[in-house]
């Protein structure tokens, strides 16, 4: 799905989200966004990988307000999936990403599929627990491994989507472009990010496109 379309399509669903805090990872090369309007409940974006068996690997990101500490949180969370006894769920303790330290859970969870396995980053900042899912059926979970944990140490949550480019002539060359971008020439930006922050990820571009479509 090309970003323009995507990025007008969710122009109105992503406004409040904006007026927060950026969250962004990196999903895998080759991962395809999934289209908007199938995301359920608090998912924001979502990235499929590729199986054989039929059941696709994904990742997602969803963002939850709460009154409750991290051990509170977690506490809750366990009893939610508990609750349900086609799940196993296990706390992994600590994960460093960009954002900061967070918690890293797992679920394994029976399924008509078979058993999927659900891993989770929770890290909670100003009362928003950002959750960052990964998942894939077991049997296929560990081909799938590095590649999630690199999405997730990839975790991002920042005020400033241009600040977090490594290097500053890249910081200025975007800073330059989005100065001149309008809703006729978004075409040129989606360029620009394609060719030369192709780094930074699919799910980073969507949201500096949605920015500059936001701000103009």
């Amino acid at each position: 799905m090309k970003l323009i379309a995507l990025t007008a399509f969710l122009f109105s669903f992503w406004t409040a989200v904006l007026n927060a805090d950026y969250c962004y990872f990196v999903p895998p090369k080759g991962w395809e966004i999934v289209n908007p309007q199938k995301l359920t409940g608090r998912v924001q974006v979502q990235f499929l990988g590729k199986s054989s068996k039929g059941f696709y690997p994904s990742l997602n990101l969803a963002f939850e307000e709460v009154n409750l500490t991290m051990p509170e949180y977690l506490k809750a969370v366990k009893k939610i999936h508990e609750a349900d006894r086609n799940n196993t769920w296990r706390d992994l303790g600590k994960i460093p990403t960009k954002a900061g330290v967070a918690h890293l859970t797992q679920i394994d969870s029976a399924t008509a599929s078979g058993t999927v396995r659900i891993l989770q980053v929770l890290f909670l900042k100003d009362h928003t627990v950002y959750i960052l899912t990964g998942s894939a059926l077991k049997e296929e979970f560990a081909a799938y491994y590095k590649e999630f944990e690199k999405a997730f140490k990839s975790l991002t949550v920042t005020g400033d989507l241009v600040s977090t480019v490594p290097q500053a002539e890249r910081q200025e060359k975007l800073k330059a472009s989005l100065a001149t971008t309008t809703i006729d020439n978004l075409r040129t930006l989606e360029k620009l990010l394609h060719k030369e922050f192709a780094d930074m990820g699919a799910h980073w571009q969507f949201l500096v496109m949605q920015s500059a479509l936001q701000n103009h």
